[in-house]
């Protein structure tokens, strides 16, 4: 159900302050957060218990809506679109694996369709507790890099959420891109270790060589003979810790394609 209709409603209401809206729709308890793209606060939304809250009825599609909108004192509005609120420190980021391996063990993470494996979340949070302990096995820690040059696979999944726990920084690299243009981005975000396809192997040692990589891990399908599902296996059981990682801190890069300059990594 769309609610942008009403904005025009809304708008004609007669309040000086800035507008925080709720809108609550029946029959049933579910809540419609609305866009309203030209209101001055659209994400902050006034309490439905709000005693000085001003309303207004209409019907939408058999649905009766109502628009809740109050107005507050100028310095209340200022802390609320602070980007940080006094007081309040850094946000601790989020491992969502890691909650729904424990909320939901056994129900189906992924389904890699290149190897045709299927991984539960329990399944899928050990690998990449594996992968976070062969980090840290190699020296690879805090605000260090990994490049992963790679088809799309759960390896992405496993890496990155690896980098998170180390508080690592997790390169991702197009494989499109020639020796030379991935020669400059290795050299500009400098990384430990380059996991590769197999596929890539002659682009990775070359790299390695040209840009003192420390290690390279390939990537050779999902089989046991694949020099990254062997390293999982050595560190089964095993997890690199867990670094606290808050919402300032970088966990991936992605370099910009360079049209009109050199490559950016924002």
């Amino acid at each position: 159900m769309t609610i942008k209709r009403q904005l025009s409603r809304v708008q004609q209401l007669d309040c000086p302050e800035p507008l925080f809206l709720q809108v609550t729709a029946w029959p049933g308890a579910t809540r419609y957060a609305p866009t309203f793209t030209q209101s001055p606060l659209p994400k902050y939304l006034c309490p439905a218990t709000s005693n000085n809250a001003r309303e207004e009825e209409c019907d939408y599609v058999g649905i009766r809506i109502t628009v809740r909108v109050r107005a507050h004192p100028p310095q209340q509005v200022a802390s609320l679109t602070s980007p940080r609120p006094v007081g309040h420190g850094p946000v601790r980021a989020y491992d969502w694996i890691a909650h729904h391996a424990r909320q939901r063990p056994h129900k189906e993470a992924i389904r890699d369709l290149g190897s045709d494996r299927s991984f539960s979340y329990t399944e899928l949070d050990c690998r990449i507790d594996a992968t976070s302990a062969y980090l840290a096995s190699i020296g690879i820690g805090r605000g260090d890099r990994v490049g992963v040059l790679a088809h799309n696979g759960v390896e992405y999944f496993d890496i990155q959420f690896a980098c998170a726990r180390r508080g690592a920084i997790c390169v991702l690299l197009n494989w499109r891109l020639t020796v030379t243009e991935l020669e400059y981005i290795i050299n500009d975000s400098s990384p430990m270790l380059l996991v590769h396809d197999a596929s890539f192997a002659e682009t990775a040692e070359e790299l390695q060589r040209r840009c003192s990589i420390g290690e390279l891990l390939a990537i050779d399908g999902g089989t046991s003979e694949s020099p990254y599902e062997q390293a999982l296996t050595r560190f089964d059981g095993q997890d690199g810790g867990q670094a606290e990682v808050t919402h300032d801190d970088v966990i991936t890069i992605m370099y910009t394609s360079g049209t009109t300059g050199l490559p950016k990594g924002p």
